[in-house]
């Protein structure tokens, strides 16, 4: 299952490892995948999750959160693709095992990240885990602008559009 998130993690993923740096996909199973694979020398896990919606999203946390103590100690830096339970999970990887995380915005304005926060429950809490991030990076400026409306007064956010693999074209 490829989109523009997963495309992207993968682009970055690819540059990182040519840097000599250990890089690990965390995201969730879907029906068909293997639960571990390696794509392009990039070990992928994929978390189980039970039921739909918010369910699913509880049983990846907390399925990602035992992946996190068995294996989040020898990352440097959790890299958090959306501002939603990837950025949960990082947070428990910061508090564990005292790493940055950086969450990527994935998308601005009605369907994205901060929408997306604001219409689920725990508001506050979900708040309170964002500010926790150490750095924001943003395809956009709106996605600054999303952010303070959300109540976040101090964060750090570096802006970086996406870009175009010239190679391809």
């Amino acid at each position: 299952i490829v989109s523009g998130a997963e495309n992207q993690c993968q682009l970055i993923s690819e540059r990182l490892k040519t840097q000599g740096i250990e890089v690990a996909i965390l995201t969730r199973h879907y029906q068909g995948l293997k639960y571990l694979e390696e794509i392009n020398s990039i070990p992928v896990y994929r978390i189980p999750t039970l039921g739909k919606g918010i369910v699913a999203s509880i049983t990846f946390t907390i399925f990602s959160l035992l992946w996190l103590f068995r294996c989040g100690r020898r990352f440097d830096v959790f890299h958090c693709h959306q501002a939603l339970s990837p950025t949960t999970i990082g947070i428990m990887g910061k508090i564990l095992w005292r790493k940055k995380v950086l969450t990527k915005i994935a998308c601005t304005g009605e369907y994205g990240d901060i929408s997306e926060i604001k219409r689920f429950p725990f508001l506050s809490l979900r708040k309170q885990i964002l500010k926790k991030v150490d750095t924001f990076v943003s395809l956009n400026p709106l996605a600054e602008v999303e952010l303070s409306e959300l109540g976040l007064q101090k964060f750090n956010m570096v802006s970086i559009p996406n870009g175009v693999e010239l190679n391809t074209y």
